[in-house]
C-alpha cells in the first residue's frame, strides 16, 4: 500500500455518507461520520475541540486495488460515492448480513388495528392492519385482491363512525405459509 492519505473536509464526507445511505439523512454529520470511522478503523477524523474538521483514509495504489470503487478513489482526491459504498455503514463485512432497509418511511408496527378495503370487484372488507407508513400499509386478509387493484382504504376504521378514505393501489400479494393463513398485501397510497 502507498503512504499517501486522501483527506476531505467534514462537510464533504458528510454528505456523501447522506447521499450513499438516505436512512441515515437525519443524523447530525458529527453523529454520522463518528458512527462511520467507529466501524471502520481506517478512516482518521481530524477534530478542532470536538467539532470534526477533515477525514483521511489511505489511499491505495492501482497495483493491490482490487475493485473498480478502490481503483476509482485512487484517482480523485476527493470520496466519491462509490468509494464510500464500498465501506458499508453497518461495519460489517461479511456479504450475508442482512441488507439495510432502504425505504424512505420508516414503518410503524399495528396490534389491533383495523381497517376497510374497497375495490370494483368487492364491496367492502374489513381487515387487520400489519403495519403502516407514510406511503402505504400492509394488511392480511382470506378475501382475494389482485396486485395492481385499485383500492380505496380506511385506516383505524371504526363500524358507523365517520371514516377517512384514502386511495392506494395494491403493490403486493404474499400468501403466508399453507392456505389456513391470511395473505399479507402491500398497498401503496396514491399521491394526489
Amino acid at each position: 500500500m502507498s503512504e499517501s492519505q486522501i483527506t476531505v473536509t467534514a462537510e464533504v464526507f458528510a454528505e456523501k455518507l447522506r447521499q450513499k445511505y438516505p436512512q441515515r439523512a437525519s443524523a447530525l454529520g458529527d453523529r454520522l461520520i463518528a458512527a462511520f470511522v467507529q466501524d471502520h478503523p481506517q478512516y482518521r477524523v481530524t477534530y478542532d475541540g470536538t467539532k470534526p474538521v477533515s477525514v483521511s483514509w489511505p489511499r491505495k495504489s492501482a497495483s493491490t486495488a482490487t475493485s473498480p470503487a478502490e481503483t476509482a478513489s485512487t484517482s480523485t482526491p476527493e470520496p466519491a460515492p462509490a468509494a464510500v459504498a464500498a465501506q458499508p455503514v453497518s461495519g460489517h463485512d461479511d456479504p450475508a448480513v442482512k441488507p439495510v432497509n432502504r425505504r424512505r418511511q420508516p414503518r410503524v408496527p399495528c396490534r389491533k388495528v383495523r381497517a376497510y378495503v374497497i375495490t370494483d370487484d368487492v364491496p367492502g372488507v374489513v381487515v387487520d392492519v400489519v403495519d403502516v407508513s407514510r406511503g402505504g400499509l400492509c394488511f392480511v386478509s382470506f378475501e382475494q385482491f389482485l396486485p395492481q387493484t385499485a383500492v380505496s382504504i380506511a385506516t383505524h376504521y371504526i363500524e358507523g363512525g365517520q371514516n377517512i378514505f384514502q386511495d392506494g393501489l395494491i403493490v403486493r400479494a404474499r400468501p403466508r405459509r399453507s392456505g389456513t393463513m391470511p395473505t399479507e398485501y402491500a398497498v401503496e397510497f396514491s399521491v394526489a
